[in-house]
């Protein structure tokens, strides 16, 4: 066997790294899992796929800007797989999302989430299902607004996402701005997320920490223009993480990369 033919495979060997689509993924979505499933038909596994990973499928179906597919493998023998517009069609013909579920703390903390932008809810959905309380502080008239005026959208599908919830106790309190040294003297944790579309403040690449201990932030606050779906999405999801294992007394920083 030619020598330098083996070396090439060698080369493109990923063992059991992740394939190139979800290592490029912030929040990492099983493609191949999803793929599997839409190839065997099962519109219900691949819709419970995508909502395992992502708290608001129906939104990043329409809008994700798919870094997942530069990598795909699957162009060098002439395109890459349209991974988004899996995620979409999924999210049109799927089954409708379930409710988001309050779940029981060992010890139930409060929690402020300042904006109500994509990882601001990323993060109250992600911490109501750990069982804490969540007050959301919106200065605007409405959650979501920088994609309400995204026509690739539709209305009807921002809606179903803010449904979700419903009866779950989160408080969401809209045209009022927040104060974060009071938030902080109140709360057991903060998240700023008020999109503002300038970094501002030192925010922690891996963990979304700050300077104080109890405030956590990301989403444009963090990096700015442009703005990107899925990387607010994903800033959500990791310093919600964050902010339970804070709630924890757990390390930020174990296990993760």
């Amino acid at each position: 066997m030619d020598g330098q033919q083996v070396r090439l495979w060698e080369s493109r060997c990923i063992e059991e790294l992740p394939p190139a689509c979800t290592a490029a993924c912030p929040v990492h979505l099983d493609v191949r899992g999803l793929a599997v499933a839409l190839r065997k038909g099962g519109w219900s596994a691949a819709h419970a796929l995508l909502c395992r990973y992502l708290p608001f499928p129906g939104i990043v179906g329409h809008l994700c800007e798919h870094p997942c597919e530069t990598p795909c493998r699957r162009a060098e023998a002439g395109g890459a797989i349209r991974i988004n517009a899996l995620e979409r069609a999924v999210a049109r013909h799927g089954p409708a999302a379930p409710s988001f579920r309050r779940g029981r703390a060992q010890e139930k903390k409060r929690v402020a989430v300042v904006g109500a932008g994509l990882s601001g809810l990323t993060v109250a959905a992600d911490l109501i299902v750990k069982g804490h309380e969540l007050v959301v502080f919106e200065a605007g008239p409405q959650p979501l607004a920088r994609l309400r005026a995204d026509p690739r959208l539709p209305a009807a599908a921002l809606e179903a996402e803010l449904a979700r919830f419903e009866n779950t106790g989160i408080d969401l309190r809209l045209h009022e701005k927040a104060d974060v040294a009071a938030l902080v003297a109140e709360f057991d944790a903060v998240y700023l997320g008020t999109g503002n579309g300038q970094a501002t403040i030192a925010v922690d690449p891996l963990t979304h920490a700050t300077d104080h201990p109890k405030v956590f932030a990301g989403g444009s606050l963090r990096y700015g223009e442009p703005y990107a779906v899925i990387a607010s999405l994903a800033d959500g999801r990791h310093a919600a993480l964050s902010i339970e294992r804070l709630l924890q007394g757990a390390s930020l920083t174990a296990n993760r990369d």
